[in-house]
């Protein structure tokens, strides 16, 4: 259920089916820290042959990311 709840809201606002442009400037910035936006947003710039400047920031935010999620998997783990 938990994975649902994160897993929807990741869909539905990463920029994959709902146009950035469309966003307001509130849901622009709150959604860079879904994990699949990083990944869309150097395909979009590769497709539409554009540099990606905050490359650095991007690799940085995925990073965190794993590692929050590693984190809290072996922390609430139940190991037999």
């Amino acid at each position: 259920m938990i994975a649902d709840l994160l897993h929807f809201p990741m869909l539905i606002f990463s920029k994959t089916t709902l146009p950035f442009k469309v966003m307001t400037e509130i849901m622009q910035k709150a959604i860079i820290i879904f994990p699949l936006s990083q990944g869309i947003y150097p395909m979009n710039a590769a497709f539409l042959s554009l540099v990606v400047e905050p490359f650095c920031l991007l690799i940085i935010i995925m990073l965190c990311v794993a590692l929050t999620s590693s984190g809290i998997t072996i922390k609430c783990s139940k190991w037999e």
